[in-house]
This record gives C-alpha cells, structure tokens and sequence, in this order.
C-alpha cells in the first residue's frame, strides 16, 4: 500500500484509539469483501430466478403448439380403439 494510504488508514486508528493501521484496515476491507460478495449472490439469484421463469414461459409455450404443422389440436383424426388384447397361449 502507498505510504500516503498508510498513514491515512494510521491517521483514521489514531483517531479511534487504535495503534495500529491494520487494526482497521483489516475488519473494513472484511467488511467490504462481505458486502461485496452479498450483493454479487442477491443479484446471480435474480439473474438466476429470471431465467428460471423465462425457460419455464418457453415450456410452457411450446406445450401449447399444435402437433401437427399448421393444424390445431381439434383437426387431428380421432385414436383408433382398441379392445382387449387376446392373451397369448404358451407354446405346447
């Protein structure tokens, strides 16, 4: 560190009663990094939370898509019916 923050960070111990620089030093740059980092996780978790619920709107959009090319749920041909299956005879 520059010799004119040094006596800064001194000046600022001094006036707290301090003796040393790092006595402060150290607990606000703590101070600092931890905010730092709080804010950098609140924000991920927004970008996060926001892209979540984008993927979920694509979903759900492309759910809603009719199956077949330029056609709609209502045009497509009815299932065929099955009836039961005819069980099968082990061979003798």
């Amino acid at each position: 560190m520059p010799e004119r923050d040094a006596l800064r960070w001194l000046s600022i111990a001094n006036g707290l009663g301090l003796r040393e620089a790092d006595d402060v030093y150290v607990p606000v740059m703590l101070a600092i990094d931890l905010l730092v980092a709080v804010l950098a996780y609140v924000a991920i978790m927004k970008l996060w939370r926001c892209w979540v619920f984008r993927v979920s709107l694509c979903s759900c959009r492309s759910a809603s898509v009719a199956p077949v090319r330029g056609g709609t749920y209502f045009s497509l041909q009815p299932q065929r019916k099955v009836g039961k299956r005819k069980r099968l005879k082990p061979p003798v």
